[in-house]
């Protein structure tokens, strides 16, 4: 039996646990987005942006795994569809970066700095929503190095990560 390669395409989610109400608002609209397209979501399942993006695709019927740096399915917020405990702590950033077709930054402190760093090395399409401050806005249209011949891409809205994306795939 052979294994298809139409994959639906994962997005995952990056950011900060700690947030504000309006990057809260930011991070749900981008999930809500996400799943109408199509795009399965992932993000680190605990609260932040992980939580928001997660509410926001949940609510609009789509898929949201959450890779937790937990070794039990308890930690993850109630938006996660899929947990995946991995007893890891922030060594699970890894599965996350690794799973994804595409990583989008929203705020970020150094957890999101390390998933944006490995994002790079692995060649990640990797979009930064600049409007929301952190290592999201620091890195925004750069190049952490010269091993690549791209930059991160700049997004100051959800609907332009949605058109990103879309342009990736094209």
């Amino acid at each position: 039996m052979e294994i298809s390669k139409n994959f639906k395409p994962i997005v995952s989610v990056c950011g900060s646990k700690t947030i504000s109400k309006e990057i809260y608002k930011i991070s749900e609209e981008l999930g809500s987005l996400l799943a109408e397209n199509g795009y399965i979501v992932a993000c680190g399942g605990l609260t932040g942006v992980m939580e928001a993006a997660a509410k926001g695709a949940f609510l609009k019927n789509g898929i949201v795994v959450g890779i937790l740096p937990t070794a039990t399915k308890e930690s993850a917020n109630p938006y996660i569809s899929i947990p995946i405990p991995t007893g890891m702590g922030e060594s699970r950033n890894v599965i996350l970066v690794s799973m994804a077709d595409v990583v989008v930054t929203i705020s970020g402190a150094s957890g999101t700095l390390s998933e944006i760093a490995l994002a790079w090395k692995m060649g990640k399409k990797i979009i930064s929503l600049s409007n929301t401050g952190g290592w999201s806005a620091k890195l925004a249209g750069t190049s952490i190095d010269n091993t690549r011949n791209d930059k991160i891409l700049n997004a100051h809205s959800s609907q332009e990560v949605i058109k990103l994306i879309k342009s990736i795939y094209q």
